[in-house]
């Protein structure tokens, strides 16, 4: 699942956020490298969205399979909810999407009580 870091390169030069966003001029540096950090930013989650679609996921699933591989033991619903990327998801209804699809197994555990997977 790491095709999304492959990157087509379409024009042979790289063109700087001005031309690209078509503005010449920018209050400061500082302004310039903001909007550039944003544009960089929706271009990411522009490319993730649709590599993560190919695969018939969703960018919150793949953050749950990409939080559990690299933990490498079970976590709590609330653990994975404190590492996620996007804080506003709802990790009990994503987890348990999931586990409906049979991706992982749900496993209560008396003494910590709570869901792990």
């Amino acid at each position: 699942m790491v095709g999304f870091l492959t990157f087509q390169y379409q024009n042979a030069e790289p063109m700087g956020i001005d031309k690209e966003i078509k503005q010449a001029t920018f209050r400061n540096n500082q302004n310039k490298a903001m909007v550039n950090i944003m544009f960089t930013h929706a271009w990411m989650v522009d490319h993730i969205k649709s590599f993560v679609k190919s695969e018939n996921i969703t960018p919150q699933q793949y953050n749950i399979l990409r939080i559990l591989r690299g933990a490498g033991e079970p976590l709590s619903t609330l653990q994975l909810r404190e590492r996620m990327l996007d804080k506003m998801s709802d990790t009990s209804r994503i987890v348990e999407r999931m586990v409906q699809k049979t991706w992982y197994k749900k496993q209560f555990r008396k003494k910590i009580k709570g869901w792990w997977m």
